[in-house]
C-alpha cells in the first residue's frame, strides 16, 4: 500500500550553486584557487534555500488558490534567477569582469538568513 501523500524530492541547492558557478569560469577557477570555492557553495546554498522559502511563503500568501507544487517551482525559478543576476558580470568602464571574491562574500554575508 502507497502512502496517500507523495514524497517531495529536495531540493539540491549546492548543486545548482555550483552549477552557476561553473557558468563563470574565471570566477570558478578564482575560488578553487584561493580554496574558497567549498565555503562558497555552502554559504550560497544556504542563501539561495533560504530566498527559496522565503519566496514560497510570499507567493503562497499572493496566491493562495495555487496548487503547492507550482507555487514551489515559481520560487525556485524567481530564487534562482535572483542568484544568477547577483552572479553575472558586471559591467566596468573598459571591461566586463566577474565579481570578486571580496564582491561575492560580501553579498553573501549581507544577504545570508538572519536567525
Amino acid at each position: 500500500m502507497q502512502p496517500t501523500h507523495q514524497k517531495e524530492t529536495p531540493m539540491q541547492y549546492k548543486t545548482i550553486v555550483m552549477e552557476l558557478l561553473e557558468q563563470n569560469p574565471e570566477l570558478h577557477n578564482h575560488l578553487k584557487q584561493n580554496r574558497k570555492l567549498l565555503e562558497t557553495i555552502d554559504a550560497m546554498a544556504l542563501e539561495l534555500k533560504w530566498n527559496h522559502e522565503q519566496m514560497i511563503a510570499e507567493l503562497a500568501e499572493q496566491q493562495p488558490d495555487v496548487a503547492y507544487s507550482v507555487t514551489c517551482s515559481q520560487a525556485t525559478e524567481i530564487a534562482i534567477a535572483e542568484l544568477q543576476q547577483r552572479l553575472a558580470p558586471t559591467s566596468d568602464h573598459e571591461t566586463d569582469e566577474a565579481m570578486s571574491l571580496e564582491q561575492i562574500m560580501a553579498s553573501v554575508t549581507q544577504h545570508s538568513p538572519r536567525e
